[in-house]
Parts: C-alpha cells; structure tokens; sequence
C-alpha cells in the first residue's frame, strides 16, 4: 500500500434549507433545483473514503499487501499473515459494548415509557446493530444505521432499523456547524434489462433532509444529474432518519493508524519461515569427490548436492550453502514491532512479565491496560451522540400512541456500561474505605471503576441504603415494643 490512510473524510456543504438557515444567511438553498449539485459534490469526496474503506474491510478480513509479494528471485517466497486487525477490533468492540447501548430513565417517573421503547428496540435486534455497527466503527471509522416508519409492525415494533453500507452512505455537515447534519444519502444498485435484453445497473439515490425525502435515479454511483431527480416527498421524522456513528473526531479505525507496523511483522514473520525452509532446502557443497558415471550425476541433482572435483583424499570436505538470519536479532525486532503495535492502538501487552510489588494501578501502567479504556471512552462519547439522534426520532415515532407525550429527551440517559471486573476486590475494599471516611456515593462509584454507570449505581445504592436504614428503624422498633410491653390495665388504673 503506497498511500496513508488519515481517517475519513468529513463532507460539508454551505448550501441550506429554509429550515436551518440562520437570519444572517447569504448562502444557497437547498432545494429541488440545487440538491443534485450538492450531491454530485459530496459524492466526490465520499468515493475516496468508500474506496478506504473497502480496502481497510479486506484487511481487517486477511486481505494484507504481503500477498502481492511477487517471487522475483527468491528461492522460496512465504507468505504469513498475522492479522493483528482482526484480533485488535475484536477486543475493542467486546470491550466498549460488552453491553451494548441502553436508554435509562433520568426521573422515575419516565421508567416505564422506556421499557416500551427497549422492547420495540429488542424486537428489531437493536443489540445485533450495535455489534454491526461497532465493527464498522472500528474497521473503517464510521459506520450508519437507518430508521424508517413501519405501520404494519411487521417485527413488532412502529419503525425498521436498516443497518447502511459506509460504502454507499454518508451524511454531509453544514460548514458553519460541523456537528449540524444538513442532508445524508444511501444508494443501492438496480439491474434492469432493456426490451432487447441487455441489463443496466441503475443507482437509487435516497435523499433525506430533516423534512424532505429526494429521490435520484441515476446511470452513475459517482454523480446525478438534475433531470435524474424522479420523486420529492416530505417524511414524518422531523430529523435525518440516517445516523451517522463515528468512530472518533478523524474518523479514523482503530488500527489504521498502525498498518505499517502489521505489514513488517508479516514481512518479518513470512521471512523467518523463508529462512527455515531455505536452511531445509540448501544445497551440500561436497569439495575433493570424484563423479564416477552419470547415474551418479542424477543422484546429486536430485539429492540437491554441489561436487567439486579435486584430488581424491586432499581437502575432502562438505558444508551446506545457505545464509541465515541472525535468531536473536529477529526475535528482538519482532518483539520492538508487536510492542510498538500495541502501544499505537492501546491493547494491552500480554508479555511485559510480573512484578512482585505490582498492585491494580501499577499493573495498569506497566502493562498499558488502562490504554484500552482511554480509547473506549473516546469511542463513546460518540457513539452516544449518534444514539441521542436516534432517540430524537424513535421519540417523534412513538409519542403519544406508545408512549408520553410529555416525555423529553433530556428525560432519558445514554448508557454504554463495559466490564469493568477486573481487580474487582482491590476495587471493592477502596469503595469501603472511602464508604468509612463518608465520601459522597457519586464519589465512591467513580473512584471505584467498577461501572460506567456511576449515576445509575450510585442512585440505587443510596435508595438501599435508606430502605435498610428504615428496615433497621422499624426492627429497632419492634425489638423495643417487645421488650418492654405496655400494660393496659395499669394504664386504665392509672387514668
């Protein structure tokens, strides 16, 4: 690979619908007549980054330069493939959504309007689009997932969730706003065939804008012409039912960055296995022997010796041919290559030894494990923004049929809990210490890092410790009540 991949490129534009144009606007607008421009424009830039990240997908899947090593002049030309790729993604994505994403209520008083909305979102497999869109994530820096009406609730649930292609889908930025989604579009090709049988491809381009819905069918995936405009429809969303989920500012994955170094240790690795084989296929080199008849030199050529003809008894002698690579040297520069991979990406390094003073943070630092977490938490904040626009239309879809309308999205939470397990009782026992030294609960939860939901955690911990407190009230007061029971009649005697 000749190029360097530096993430995906954003698309923006400076052209803007009625509605989202502030009162200082001198821009265009985005309409019926400049909507196939504005494509063809953004379409531009979106085929280079499809182009990435087909390449990257094919990488992450086995696909690496080292197979296009060509022969030339190699006696033998292995060719090994470790692919770090997919081992590095795999551990990103089970441990930033080892749970998945989850809406949670903020007040009480919401909890059962979202019940309603994870059950709609289960039965449309929300947790397998999450695990699909993790993977894009980290393979090619973004990944999208679409949402649109469904009346007949065919899986059960008022809406679908489509789960897009990066390589035909995209949403476009304004250029004033790099946050503020102006338009986004999916293509998808149709075969036809003509009254005498030859088939085109045809490309349906999908259009959306917060209120508006264009479709363009054209004879290219690389642009649209004005008169390839065949249908505008305003749609229910109130928002752009595609969202985008990228992966972090650059959209860039999570190992592109480190491409170079999986390509030399494949080089390396295929390489080292080249050197063995050579070493098993070299040739003895016999000096001082005599070749008798020619059967003989048969059974050198095929046994792979060289004879030097000399004087019969005089310097007899035999050494294999062959140069090999210096053991110790390899295997240090392996080790610098696997390393320095895993420092770039942040995985923690399986083979940094043990200390025998090592406790939880010191552990973390020596091994790199607390890398993992810092890149988790980048991917997150993300990742959350993407879920908060989807919240945004499942809210409009459902409110008021399924659930209230008074319910705001400010009223719900965006939870990505992960595993945090590790070190559990180190952990634990630093939550009782500073549990003795009266720290506020919130405190004690994130400090503890024991969950990413250090709200959630705290809040039920409050409410059980004020259910037991109560608990022990009322057995307090009933232990009292029996001890030292009141006596009716000297009561009434009394009176």
């Amino acid at each position: 690979m000749d190029n360097i991949y530096l993430g995906r490129r954003r698309i923006f534009t400076s052209c803007l619908p009625k509605a989202l144009q502030p009162d200082d606007y001198i821009g265009d607008t985005l309409d019926r007549d400049t909507i196939a421009y504005e494509l063809t424009k953004a379409l531009a830039i979106h085929n280079e980054n499809a182009k990435e990240f087909e390449w990257l997908e094919k990488f992450y899947l086995g696909k690496h330069p080292i197979m296009d090593r060509p022969q030339e002049d190699r006696q033998v030309n292995n060719k090994v493939i470790i692919n770090h790729a997919q081992a590095i993604t795999r551990d990103f994505v089970g441990y930033t959504y080892s749970a998945g994403i989850q809406f949670t209520p903020r007040v009480a008083e919401r909890t059962e309007d979202i019940k309603i909305i994870t059950d709609f979102l289960k039965a449309e497999n929300w947790e397998t689009h999450i695990s699909s869109l993790a993977y894009d994530q980290s393979i090619g820096g973004v990944a999208y997932l679409g949402m649109t009406y469904d009346k007949s609730m065919q899986n059960g649930a008022p809406f679908n969730l489509i789960k897009l292609n990066p390589v035909n889908t995209a949403v476009v930025y304004a250029a004033h706003n790099s946050t503020l989604p102006v338009f986004a579009w999916t293509s998808h090709p149709v075969k036809k065939k003509d009254i005498h049988g030859n088939e085109t491809t045809t490309w349906i381009y999908d259009v959306y804008t917060a209120y508006e819905k264009y479709r363009f069918e054209s004879m290219s995936n690389t642009s649209v012409r004005p008169e390839d405009l065949k249908s505008i429809a305003e749609h229910i969303y109130k928002a752009i039912p595609i969202i985008e989920f990228p992966n972090n500012e650059f959209r860039m994955g999570d190992w592109e960055s480190a491409i170079s170094l999986m390509n030399a240790i494949n080089s390396l690795a295929s390489d080292s296995i080249n050197d063995v084989e050579q070493t098993v296929t070299s040739y003895l080199a016999i000096f001082g022997a005599e070749v008798e008849d020619e059967s003989d030199w048969q059974k050198i050529q095929r046994n792979r010796l060289l004879v030097f003809p000399g004087q019969t008894g005089v310097n007899q002698d035999a050494k294999f041919i062959t140069a090999q690579l210096d053991g110790s040297s390899a295997q240090l520069l392996r080790s610098y290559l696997e390393q320095s991979l895993k420092f770039v990406v942040g995985i923690p390094d399986r083979d940094t030894g043990t200390a025998g003073s090592d406790t939880g943070i010191s552990a973390e630092v020596r091994t790199g494990s607390g890398d993992i977490e810092i890149v988790a938490k980048n991917k997150v904040q993300y990742a959350k923004m993407g879920a908060r626009r989807l919240l945004k239309i499942l809210l409009w879809i459902l409110s008021p049929q399924y659930i209230s309308n008074k319910i705001k999205i400010f009223d719900v939470d965006v939870d990505i809990p992960r595993n945090k397990r590790d070190n559990l009782l180190t952990k634990t026992q630093a939550g009782v210490n500073l549990y003795r030294m009266d720290f506020p609960l919130q405190d004690i939860v994130a400090m503890m890092d024991v969950t990413s939901d250090i709200t959630g955690l705290a809040s039920r911990w409050e409410a059980e410790r004020e259910a037991k407190a109560e608990a022990d009230k009322l057995a307090l007061q009933n232990e009292s009540d029996n001890l030292y029971p009141i006596d009716e009649k000297t009561e009434a005697d009394i009176e």
